[in-house]
């Protein structure tokens, strides 16, 4: 029983909170949810090496853009010669804000179209970043890859 002159609120049983949203903002939930979902497998792997002991892996960077229009801005900046990390900070649109580091990701670990571009991309160094658009169900990644191993 709901306390005394709060009323209960009711929702039908198949809706839920993020069934509400508007499509723009399922979107940028889904982009967060699967940002932290990567976070959740380095971690473990960092913590059990032994999963990840015999595959390759790769340290990424990546800005995540809505919109096109948003990630060609992106583009430009870093042709113009911007570091990769100060454009993340600035147009990425999830937890890249912190410069769009990902950490370290084995193919494994990585959504789709992930598995087959980011293995593609040599590394380079985040003032100078050799980078490729990858587009996901999420929006407009620019990928980076920093190291391998």
């Amino acid at each position: 029983m709901a306390p005394k002159g709060k009323a209960k609120k009711e929702t039908a049983p198949d809706e839920s909170a993020a069934d509400k949203l508007k499509p723009a903002q399922q979107l940028k939930l889904q982009a967060r949810r699967a940002c932290r979902h990567a976070a959740r497998q380095s971690e473990r792997r960092r913590n059990r090496p032994e999963l990840t002991q015999n595959e390759p892996g790769t340290q990424l960077r990546h800005i995540l853009c809505e919109k096109h229009s948003k990630s060609q801005q992106a583009i430009e900046r870093l042709q113009k010669g911007e570091a990769f990390d100060k454009v993340a900070a600035d147009l990425s649109e999830d937890k890249a804000r912190t410069g769009g580091a990902l950490g370290w990701m084995t193919r494994t670990g990585m959504i789709g179209v992930f598995q087959e571009e980011a293995f593609d991309i040599p590394p380079s160094e985040v003032r100078r970043p050799i980078y490729k658009e990858i587009k996901s169900k999420f929006g407009y990644h620019i990928v980076m890859v920093e190291d391998r191993k």
